[in-house]
């Protein structure tokens, strides 16, 4: 009677010959932020509110009328997990009230209005800048958590998972290893330290033309 959707990649065809209903649980707060996992771009642009959406499905992707929306503030410490695990709850939220009065919703959805559509981010974006700041570097650290961010480091490309950061005075120039302690390394940034803690040499995860994580097989070294 009703295709529910969430999460789904491909695209989906003319529904309606064969169903009365389809709807898709977006990660967004529609209608802004169309497009393949926006969550990254949400912690890298320090934004104070998200939210979910729930809406029709249409040949375009994220552009079908509007049945319901969850919003919730962020705080300036959002990171990939707590972002998607709020996420996760907001959409439970949501689908209750959606499950609890669907046709009416449904017969009363809202077309969507301008909005914005943010493309899937670059490994550019993904790349740490020690010669920023360090809440700079962090914030891209903590927007990508466990997908990685990337780092050129003693000249070689690393992939990091996780690290710590904090402001220092100091006279190295960024970029710069200045301590290491086994597989822990401390580099230089514009304006204090980044330590490097948990990295690889070549990617744990891949990320997909739609924002998806995908497990490679790894194995970590020093620098």
């Amino acid at each position: 009677e009703v295709l529910v959707c969430g999460s789904y990649s491909g695209r989906i065809g003319d529904w309606r010959p064969h169903m009365p209903y389809a709807v898709n649980f977006n990660a967004s707060p529609l209608p802004e932020a169309r497009g393949p996992y926006p969550a990254f771009r949400a912690i890298l642009e320090d934004r104070r509110s998200w939210g979910v959406a729930c809406h029709k499905i249409e040949p375009r992707f994220d552009s079908g009328d509007i049945l319901a929306t969850e919003s919730f503030p962020l705080s300036g410490a959002e990171c990939y997990d707590s972002l998607d695990l709020r996420t996760q709850m907001a959409f439970g939220r949501l689908a209750r009230r959606v499950a609890d009065d669907f046709v009416q919703l449904w017969d009363q959805a809202q077309a969507q209005q301008g909005g914005s559509y943010w493309k899937l981010t670059s490994d550019a974006e993904r790349t740490l800048d020690f010669a920023a700041t360090v809440e700079r570097v962090m914030r891209q650290v903590r927007a990508f958590g466990p997908t990685e961010s990337i780092a050129q480091v003693n000249g070689r490309t690393i992939y990091v998972r996780r690290a710590v950061g904090w402001t220092e005075p100091h006279a190295h120039a960024p970029g710069t290893v200045v301590h290491v302690d086994g597989r822990r390394s401390v580099v230089a940034a514009l304006d204090g330290y980044v330590g490097l803690i948990e990295w690889s040499p070549i990617p744990l995860v891949a990320i997909d033309a739609v924002g998806r994580s995908i497990p490679s097989a790894a194995h970590e070294n020093h620098l």
